[in-house]
């Protein structure tokens, strides 16, 4: 009961209408009760079998339809066109046992391009595999052999990058409190390792993996240096990440990330009393504050909600910096 009443409590106003019209539509009046009952009543199962005038048996099979149905609603909102791809890739021993060896073959290298295009490495070692075993008696089987090694290995970069990323936040949690010189170290030494990975391939995954990290690094760890950085300025780093994001627009991970780099834009500017560039990004940050701690790759962060709720309301707060200032200041660059 507790697990389906939280579910239904924490749908959003739209998906709570729309799974509740779609129940009343299809006579399902009593599922539509339930649902409203856990929505909006502090009820016991005892008192919402009474109103329903059900058993324990069919408030039992009530409650678990009304979860398949919700269930059902998220999953279709989830819809897009590289979740189709996905679930071509799922289906792929279908296409392989039951078409000629020439449809497999176009198939695999239409699926082939839409999985380059979105950057699904993992879904990519498949469709490889796959290539790389209808070719075993052509010469180009060596060629796929080498796409599905190197897929693999790029694969396994991009899980120890998002790994990287993870321990960073959790291992800056320690240091912000305790602001140990070891702890600083042990971030400096992951900054590094995740360059390192970076390298391995030219990917925009990695890329933005790393730019969010260093750029972090640099404005919350190594603040003294930052005019002695060396490699691109944090701006130019802003500017290469949103190409990244306007050209990978479906991205669902990129779609969520750039709150973080909305975030730290908005400390970037409001670091160098660049008011106005600042107040371009105040809002949407302090709109979002709850997404932005849900992200929290492993522990991505804390802090950032003690930092907008500085921003808002404290003495050196961005927001007040811009209404009192109203005038841009020359901004330094690293």
């Amino acid at each position: 009961m507790a697990k389906l009443k939280n579910i239904v409590k924490q749908l959003s106003e739209k998906d709570f209408k729309s799974i509740h019209d779609s129940l009343i539509e299809s006579n399902a009046e009593k599922s539509a009760y339930l649902m409203k009952s856990l929505r909006e009543r502090s009820l016991s199962d005892a008192k919402i079998m009474v109103e329903l005038e059900v058993n324990a048996n069919a408030y039992y099979t009530l409650r678990s339809r009304l979860n398949q149905k919700i269930e059902e609603h998220l999953i279709q909102q989830m819809e897009s066109p590289r979740t189709d791809i996905l679930r071509k890739v799922a289906n792929l021993n279908e296409i392989l046992f039951t078409k000629k060896r020439t449809i497999s073959i176009a198939t695999l290298k239409k699926l082939e391009k839409d999985l380059l295009d979105y950057d699904l490495a993992n879904e990519l070692t498949v469709v490889y595999k796959s290539l790389k075993r209808l070719h075993i008696y052509s010469p180009d089987h060596f060629q796929y052999s080498q796409l599905y090694n190197r897929h693999v290995a790029y694969m396994l970069a991009v899980d120890k990058a998002e790994d990287l990323l993870a321990d960073y936040f959790k291992k800056y949690g320690s240091f912000f409190l305790s602001g140990d010189a070891t702890e600083k170290l042990g971030l400096t030494l992951l900054v590094r390792e995740m360059q390192n990975v970076a390298r391995l391939y030219e990917s925009h995954r990695l890329y933005v993996y790393q730019s969010c990290m260093l750029v972090y690094h640099r404005l919350f760890v190594e603040k003294e240096d930052n005019l002695q950085q060396e490699g691109e300025s944090i701006e130019d780093i802003f500017d290469r990440v949103q190409k990244v994001f306007d050209t990978y627009n479906l991205d669902p991970l990129y779609y969520h990330i750039n709150l973080v780099f909305e975030f730290l834009k908005l400390e970037y500017y409001n670091h160098y009393k660049v008011y106005r560039q600042a107040e371009k990004y105040y809002d949407e940050v302090n709109d979002a504050a709850g997404s932005l701690l849900v992200i929290e790759a492993g522990g991505l962060v804390p802090y950032l909600h003690e930092k907008l709720t500085s921003s808002s309301s404290g003495p050196n707060g961005a927001m007040e910096g811009v209404r009192a200032e109203g005038e841009e200041v020359d901004l330094l660059h690293d």
